[in-house]
């Protein structure tokens, strides 16, 4: 006998109330997080300017910004990007519930992801009245739409994996567990000269890191809307290696090896999500 799993079962059927309540929350959590995020979402392409350019670009934009300031600014170029992939991941799932959120599970479970990530790394490196305040406006939205979501009672079930892809996404949280932890110390021991500490900027590598494991992990589910998790996945490592090799040393940034191999994980992992896809389309 055939049993339908979470991720097939259809969604159950809801009061007026909270359909409304719902309805109310994916319009206005998505675009709360577009407006938190839109500075972080010119990044990925902000970040692959020269210096030159970019501090010609500052100079345009701030014509009191010293050289000082611009050098300050390039130091985190890494750490940019960073936020660049961060906010990419988070306002892409939130954006896709406007459309079939019951097919969008497994993007609703990136965003919690990303909102557990953002309150388990951030409560290490703030003070309380700060975690509370910032990392909530993050949070709590997140956590209101998940609870009245369509799909709530399947956020946190068990929807078995692709074996093929689950391998790809163990061989990836490895290096990126490393890359979170190393970062978290960082943040933590770093001295209070340190011009990344003060922003932040480790913790933010480190939930980066975080991120694009738990990607890889629900795009390898078989959650319904795997796909657009295994693409941040794919996207997230490719782009932050590649800028890696374009700018080796900066702060937080993969080392050469390091990078060439995410990239030849990216290009192996879409290839699996290519075929996973076809696969099922063939079999629809």
């Amino acid at each position: 006998m055939h049993t339908q799993s979470p991720a097939t079962r259809p969604a159950p059927q809801q009061s007026r109330p909270r359909r409304i309540t719902f309805l109310v929350l994916v319009i206005l959590v998505p675009l709360w997080l577009l407006a938190r995020n839109v500075f972080g979402l010119t990044e990925v392409a902000l970040m692959w300017l020269p210096p030159e350019a970019l501090a010609e670009l500052l100079g345009e934009q701030d014509p009191d910004a010293s050289t000082a300031d611009i050098a300050a600014f390039e130091a985190h170029r890494s750490h940019y990007f960073a936020i660049g992939v961060l906010s990419w991941a988070a306002v892409l799932p939130a954006f896709a519930q406007w459309r079939r959120p019951e097919r969008r599970v497994g993007s609703m479970q990136l965003l919690i992801a990303i909102a557990l990530g953002s309150a388990v790394v951030y409560a290490f490196s703030g003070t309380l009245t700060e975690w509370v305040v910032e990392e909530g406006l993050l949070v709590v939205p997140i956590a209101l739409l998940a609870a009245f979501h369509p799909r709530a009672r399947d956020l946190l079930g068990p929807t078995g994996f692709d074996a093929s892809m689950a391998i790809g996404a163990v061989v990836a949280s490895v290096p990126w567990a490393v890359y979170a932890v190393v970062n978290s110390v960082r943040q933590l021991t770093a001295s209070a000269g340190d011009p990344h500490v003060m922003p932040e900027h480790w913790a933010t590598a480190a939930l980066m890191g975080i991120t694009l494991i738990a990607a890889a992990i629900i795009g390898a589910s078989r959650a319904d809307g795997w796909k657009l998790p295994a693409w941040i996945a794919v996207g997230g490592t490719a782009l932050f290696a590649a800028h890696s090799l374009a700018y080796p040393g900066a702060a937080s940034g993969l080392g050469i090896v390091w990078a060439v191999l995410a990239i030849a994980w990216a290009a192996g992992f879409a290839v699996l999500v290519v075929r996973r896809t076809a696969h099922e389309r063939a079999t629809a």
